[in-house]
C-alpha cells in the first residue's frame, strides 16, 4: 500500500536530492577583476558573484551532475509505485542505494578535481554536501521497512 512508511522514506530521500538543485555545495572567493568575490559551487556548476549586481552568474555548467541527481530521484519517486510488488520495490531500493553511493563518490570527486583546477585553497561547505548521504541513509531505511513488510505478509500468508 502506498501509505506505508517506506513511501515516505522514499519521498523524503527524492526531496533530498531535488533540494541539491537549490541550495550550493560549496562556497569559496576567488579573485576576479583584482577584487575579492564570493563564488559557490552547485549541482549544475559554478556561479561567481557579479560585483555590480551582487547576482550570482553562471560561469561553468555541469550537465552530467544534474541528470544523475534527477534520474535518481525520478527513480526514487517510481519505487514508491512498485508498492504491489515488495520484491521488486526492495531490489529497486537497494539498487539506489548502491547508485547513489556511486553518485556520492563521483559527485565528491568530480568537485574535487574542479577546485583543484580552479586553484582554490580554502572551501566552505554547505548543505549540499549532506544531502546525498541523507538520501542513501533514507533510502536503505525504506528498504528495511519493505522487507519487514514482506516478512509479515509471508508470516501472514502461513497463519492462515
Amino acid at each position: 500500500m502506498i501509505q506505508r512508511i517506506q513511501t515516505l522514506y522514499l519521498f523524503l530521500a527524492a526531496i533530498a536530492l531535488m533540494v541539491l538543485f537549490f541550495v550550493p555545495i560549496y562556497h569559496y572567493q576567488q579573485i576576479a577583476n583584482a577584487q575579492l568575490v564570493d563564488a559557490k559551487i552547485t549541482i549544475q556548476g559554478s556561479y561567481v558573484k557579479n560585483a555590480s549586481t551582487q547576482i550570482f552568474e553562471l560561469q561553468t555548467f555541469n550537465f552530467v551532475r544534474m541528470i544523475i541527481a534527477a534520474a535518481l530521484s525520478l527513480f526514487l519517486l517510481f519505487t514508491i509505485f512498485q508498492f504491489n510488488n515488495r520484491k521488486r520495490q526492495v531490489g529497486i531500493a537497494r539498487i539506489l542505494v548502491i547508485a547513489q553511493f556511486a553518485f556520492v563518490i563521483y559527485l565528491l570527486s568530480s568537485l574535487q578535481q574542479q577546485i583543484t583546477a580552479a586553484g582554490i585553497t580554502q572551501v566552505r561547505m554547505g548543505l549540499g554536501v549532506a544531502l546525498p548521504s541523507i538520501a542513501i541513509l533514507f533510502t536503505a531505511m525504506a528498504a528495511k521497512a519493505i522487507r519487514k513488510d514482506e516478512e509479515k505478509v509471508r508470516a501472514a500468508d502461513r497463519i492462515s
